[in-house]
């Protein structure tokens, strides 16, 4: 099989890719083992690029591919899927962006792609369903960069996009002419439009402040927080966070749970002894919800089995979310 360099990103990928969309419909509606013998056969004859899209079968094809690789682990196959962002969601590109490759790879079972394509149309003014020329360099440009620093993309696409976006591009002089050379000064030029001093502590407001203290805000599924009021305001782009919490925010949801509570007091009865413990935990689970660490608190929790610690684990796992949770076993 012909290998050749893709663009400017130094990917050695097939000349022949295998497809995965709709035209044929193996990956699909096919038989389970009908896939899994075609996508050995095709990297047997030295294919090496798997291109899907959520929009394949409604998320079947991701699905039905990630699937096939896991049980074939095949080694050094490049993955791409893609967005398409519906005109619904013009006015929350970044989101958007994130939520559909956030399912794309759980569908693959994957935790980055190699390939992230934008799957909408491109006119200088948009309409309809297609992005303006603003929207992708102000809007889409910089989403897809926050995915690579988290490592849910590869560089490589980035400029693989840019050389895609550039080629039919005019200047003054006439045409733009994408080069290694430009593209990667563009590159460059993106990074240091987005770079923030490492001294900075997270979550902190990206270009001049907005009069709004970052120390109290916790961002939710629904918005961003201020525990100082209970209020919930609207994501803002200019608001730097590492992480979100995995649901929404609630201001009619009960104060003290009567389930939680009444688990609480079966683990430590009394008024006095039993309080202290049940205010200690609360104390626990609302630093680990913040962002503060001045008080480089470790917490231990010390009891048989079946005592409640895994049960107040759990809980804990499922409030800050799983991806934003460590817990290596302790040796027995």
């Amino acid at each position: 099989m012909e290998i050749q360099v893709f663009g400017g990103t130094g990917m050695q990928l097939s000349v022949l890719g295998f497809g995965c969309g709709a035209v044929g419909g193996l990956v699909v509606r096919g038989d389970p083992l009908d896939q899994e013998r075609t996508v050995a056969r095709a990297i047997d004859a030295g294919v090496n690029y798997f291109d899907t899209a959520v929009q394949y079968g409604n998320g079947e094809s991701e699905k039905n591919l990630g699937r096939v690789l896991q049980t074939l682990k095949p080694a050094n196959v490049v993955v791409g899927t893609k967005v398409r962002l519906p005109s619904g969601d013009f006015g929350r590109i970044a989101d958007a962006v994130a939520k559909s490759l956030e399912g794309s790879l759980a569908r693959l079972r994957l935790d980055r792609v190699d390939i992230f394509h934008l799957h909408n149309a491109i006119m200088e003014t948009g309409g309809g369903e297609a992005l303006s020329v603003r929207q992708v360099l102000d809007e889409v440009v910089p989403a897809f960069e926050q995915l690579r620093q988290q490592g849910k993309i590869d560089t490589r696409e980035v400029r693989s996009q840019l050389y895609g976006f550039l080629a039919d591009a005019l200047t003054s002089r006439g045409p733009f002419n994408p080069t290694p050379t430009k593209v990667y000064a563009i590159m460059d030029a993106l990074e240091m439009g987005v770079l923030s001093s490492r001294d900075k502590n997270v979550p902190f407001w990206l270009g001049p402040a907005q009069g709004t203290s970052t120390t109290g805000l916790i961002a939710c599924r629904n918005g961003v927080v201020n525990i100082e009021n209970r209020t919930l305001q609207p994501h803002d782009p200019g608001l730097f966070q590492v992480n979100c919490l995995p649901f929404d925010y609630g201001a009619a949801a009960p104060t003290y749970p009567p389930l939680w509570q009444s688990f609480l007091r079966q683990l430590w009865p009394g008024d006095e002894d039993g309080k202290r413990a049940r205010l200690t935990l609360q104390e626990m689970f609302g630093l680990m919800l913040t962002a503060d660490t001045r008080y480089q608190k470790i917490f231990m929790i010390v009891g048989p089995k079946r005592s409640g610690k895994g049960t107040i684990a759990r809980v804990l796992t499922r409030m800050l979310g799983p991806d934003n949770v460590a817990n290596p076993p302790s040796p027995a």
